[in-house]
């Protein structure tokens, strides 16, 4: 990070995963639930720019969890690496973040931005062939409509950087990474 760290990415230091939710975006803008981004057509308010995005649990203790059956491209499921029973060993108690992501490159070369990224990785939720593959454990928890979407516009810092600094933030923190953001 190094001097980004002192200026254009001194947000990261003031993000407090205990405390962030709809009611405190710590930075982030407005929550909107998935349901409501994909069936409501709130998906218009997404920035076609570059940026970091979190999904957020909005309940409170651990949600129930299913195999990932009904949820993805009916010839293409969600992937299920871990088996269903396994999957609240990796809950991370004391945070309503779950999943932690980019979209879009600081050169611009990239077709990706929060637009085009979130409208991929929703495409799960709507049972669409998509090209997403991160973070798609979210779609195991059950009632994934309810979980909330929030982002940050970084158009002057790589928002690969933005997302590493936010992950190394939390793994400190919480000694592990968000839910969705586990390594298979």
């Amino acid at each position: 990070m190094g001097g980004e760290k002192n200026g254009k990415m001194a947000w990261v230091d003031e993000v407090d995963f205990k405390k962030i939710s709809c009611h405190d975006h710590q930075g982030f803008g407005c929550c909107y639930s998935v349901k409501e981004l994909v069936d409501e057509g709130e998906r218009t308010k997404i920035p076609k720019k570059n940026g970091v995005y979190l999904i957020l649990w909005r309940g409170h203790g651990m949600p129930g969890f299913n195999d990932g059956k009904n949820t993805g491209f009916p010839q293409n499921p969600v992937p299920r690496t871990t088996l269903t029973e396994a999957l609240p060993e990796r809950w991370v108690k004391g945070t309503h973040v779950i999943y932690i992501g980019k979209a879009g490159v600081l050169n611009g070369k990239g077709k990706s931005n929060l637009y085009t990224r979130l409208r991929e990785y929703l495409k799960w939720y709507q049972q669409k062939k998509n090209k997403h593959h991160g973070g798609r454990d979210i779609w195991r928890i059950d009632n994934p409509g309810n979980l909330l979407v929030t982002w940050r516009v970084t158009e002057d810092v790589d928002p690969e950087k933005c997302e590493k600094a936010l992950l190394d933030k939390f793994t400190e923190e919480f000694k592990q990474l968000p839910f969705a953001n586990y390594r298979h």
